[in-house]
């Protein structure tokens, strides 16, 4: 395998809107399981219309070993919330629409927009920062400073603005105590029957390096779940704790090439013999679009992503918009881990964070479906620093703070 510092290596040496990732060679959208160096560009051009300087090469050789590359076009790489009902489950969502001649969709939207309870993974979500806009609750995890359920989605699904606050303007904006909704439909939205949680902290993200997650934890009140439903995927046919993959097994995912699937609000459930996915790349490095600014539209770039397609790589919409915060999970010798947080797509490619790196950014474990603690809101503290901050968090008598927003007034640690 190619390591991550090679492929930022590369992208550092190819244009700025040029992708570049370690993956399977496909040949008129057909896999051919050929490893391969792959280039993602929004849009192929003809030789001719390329500079030769950016001329990309058709093989490169690394540490000894020769590999072909691949160009793929991916179109225009964006985050997948949405602001009113779009896209279902292998393409029976609602409302149908025409793409390229053919019609997606159907009349029945899935049942993870639903009211549902107990919580699990796989549901519509939104939140008082971000009305208008619904996303998917990914699974519940453990948060290990407090032994307590935590809910796991996009920082962009909850979060009105994620960036680290050394890069925002001084207007005062608290990210915590952000209340979320299930379900996060429009008409449900802002009614407190509908609240379920607040958002306790998220991954910032950063405009001049690279960011790995997408992430955010919400809290989970225990009249919310229960120890027997709670862990599982919604319509997903498994019924056993899935733990986080390791290092090793998403290192591997191009090897072992196991079957993905994933459950989210908008496509609903991606699994079966037609409906499940596949992996496509790992530790790819590219730009995503549409991360909110100080209400300026800002593109950052991610690296160390998984990038996956529909099992039939011709088939589109592996993953769109309100599917965000989705666990994409994989199917090894049959049993279920979550390997990735998704968070971007386009037109054939789903994007998402790999969940060893969820997992260390934001501090938490993976539920075994035993009891656990559960989150006091009302007993939070915060602490200022003065201007803005390049730091995750604040260590201050021995406590851990999580950058979490500006605020107008002090309360400095000493």
């Amino acid at each position: 395998m190619i390591t991550n510092k090679k492929i930022e290596e590369l992208y550092e040496s190819t244009p700025d809107y040029v992708g570049v990732g370690f993956g399977i060679k496909s040949t008129n959208k057909e896999r051919t399981g050929e490893h391969a160096v792959v280039f993602t560009v929004e849009k192929k051009r003809s030789i001719e219309e390329i500079p030769e300087d950016e001329l990309l090469p058709k093989e490169i050789e690394i540490e000894g070993v020769t590999y072909k590359t691949d160009v793929v076009e991916i179109g225009k790489v964006e985050l997948l919330s949405c602001s009113t009902t779009t896209l279902n489950n292998c393409y029976s969502w609602s409302p149908s629409f025409n793409y390229e001649g053919i019609i997606y969709g159907g009349n029945t939207p899935p049942g993870n927009r639903g009211f549902i309870r107990p919580l699990k993974g796989g549901i519509s979500i939104t939140s008082q920062n971000q009305l208008g806009k619904v996303g998917t609750l990914g699974f519940i995890a453990v948060d290990n400073t407090k032994n307590a359920l935590v809910g796991v989605t996009n920082n962009h699904v909850v979060v009105g603005n994620a960036f680290y606050t050394a890069l925002r303007n001084a207007s005062p904006v608290n990210e915590y105590q952000d209340s979320y909704y299930q379900p996060g439909e429009v008409g449900f939205q802002g009614n407190p029957t509908y609240v379920v949680g607040e958002v306790i902290r998220y991954a910032p993200i950063q405009t001049n390096a690279y960011n790995q997650v997408d992430g955010a934890l919400v809290t989970i009140a225990s009249s919310f779940v229960t120890n027997a439903e709670s862990f599982k995927q919604y319509g997903i046919n498994y019924s056993t704790v899935m733990p986080f993959a390791t290092t090793a097994e998403i290192d591997s995912l191009l090897s072992t090439n196991p079957v993905l699937y994933s459950s989210g609000r908008t496509s609903g459930v991606k699994s079966g013999s037609l409906c499940s996915l596949a992996t496509f790349s790992l530790n790819q490095i590219l730009p995503i679009n549409g991360y909110n600014l100080d209400g300026t539209t800002t593109p950052v770039t991610f690296s160390k992503v998984i990038g996956f397609t529909r099992t039939s790589a011709e088939c589109p919409f592996p993953i769109v918009p309100g599917d965000s915060g989705s666990a994409l999970i994989a199917n090894f010798n049959g049993v279920y881990k979550i390997i990735g947080l998704v968070f971007a797509g386009s037109t054939y490619y789903g994007f998402a964070c790999r969940i060893d790196e969820v997992a260390s950014q934001l501090n938490i474990s993976a539920w075994d479906g035993t009891t656990k603690n559960y989150f006091n809101t009302g007993s939070r503290q915060f602490r200022t620093t003065p201007g803005g901050s390049y730091n995750k968090t604040l260590t201050c008598n021995d406590n851990i703070y999580w950058q979490v927003g500006t605020l107008s007034n002090t309360n400095p640690c000493n």
